[in-house]
């Protein structure tokens, strides 16, 4: 009867181990999951929205054009627990200047019609959304499909907040022969002065001010994409990366800028490039 006692105090106490650590590594699994969730609930990289997503807020995922695959060169696979996404991921960036002209970086999710709106009021509100977080863009008039110079987005009035998707119209910013008199050549002299050339050595525009200046005096033109050509998707899926030092910019992803003639980057690009450099290697690069 000793032996017995013994032995069965002995199996209690291996029981209450085996059950004491069992439950340790529940808990400790648990905390691991909720800790891996909310850091992946709160997905910074940017991955293509899931098409419950793109149609919850106002467009068809089935009307995107040339939309994200993981296999274009542009994006890749990869996982996300983040319900708003599905698993693939965009590598290629896209430097740009906001409002008042500071280095910002987006991403192309793909390309609207006026039809890849949903036809009721939700994709009335996603057009008027669209409309009001206008990108500005810059052909370039000697190389076709060309740009002169990076875009310049307008992140007024709670851009993040109201905008999930990033949509935006896409607006053409052309230079008028009006430039070609005095007066004109005057006021492009000081904002070549100020801003630097473009591709097509003109200036850089890189506010919103500079442009609704210039277009009051008759130096350039805004005109919506696509209004004179029907096959140009006139609207964009370009969400701007709100939090570019907090890890967005993965270590596989590059940056699409201004090429010259011979291939070679562009010479004004070249703050875009460093700073998208130290936000790609660090989380520590000055704004």
């Amino acid at each position: 009867m000793k032996r017995n006692y013994i032995f069965n105090a002995k199996l209690a106490l291996v029981c209450v181990m085996i059950l004491t650590g069992c439950i340790s590594m529940f808990a400790q699994k648990s905390l691991n999951t909720d800790a891996s969730f909310s850091s992946l609930a709160e997905e910074t990289r940017p991955f293509d929205f899931n098409d419950r997503y793109y149609y919850e807020n106002g467009v068809q995922p089935g009307l995107i054009v040339n939309r994200r695959d993981g296999n274009d060169g542009l994006s890749v696979l990869d996982m996300t627990d983040d319900e708003r996404f599905r698993s693939i991921r965009i590598t290629a960036v896209f430097p740009a200047y906001d409002r008042d002209g500071g280095i910002i970086y987006w991403n192309l999710y793909g390309e609207l019609y006026k039809h890849s709106f949903r036809n009721d009021a939700a994709g009335d509100a996603a057009l008027a959304r669209a409309e009001y977080f206008p990108m500005f863009i810059f052909p370039s008039d000697f190389v076709r499909d060309r740009l002169r110079q990076a875009n310049v987005i307008d992140l007024k009035d709670g851009y993040f907040d109201k905008n999930p998707l990033g949509l935006s119209v896409q607006v053409e910013v052309r230079f008028t022969a009006r430039v070609n008199m005095d007066d004109g050549q005057k006021e492009l002299t000081a904002l070549a002065e100020k801003n630097g050339l473009s591709l097509d050595g003109t200036p850089i525009i890189k506010t919103i001010e500079e442009i609704q200046d210039l277009t009051r005096k008759g130096l350039v033109t805004q005109v919506i994409k696509g209004l004179d050509n029907p096959s140009a998707a006139s609207y964009v899926v370009g969400k701007v990366i709100q939090k570019p030092e907090a890890g967005a910019i993965a270590p596989d992803a590059f940056l699409v800028t201004i090429q010259q003639a011979d291939g070679e980057r562009f010479h004004a690009d070249a703050e875009f490039i460093r700073k998208f450099n130290c936000l790609k290697n660090s989380t520590t690069c000055s704004r």
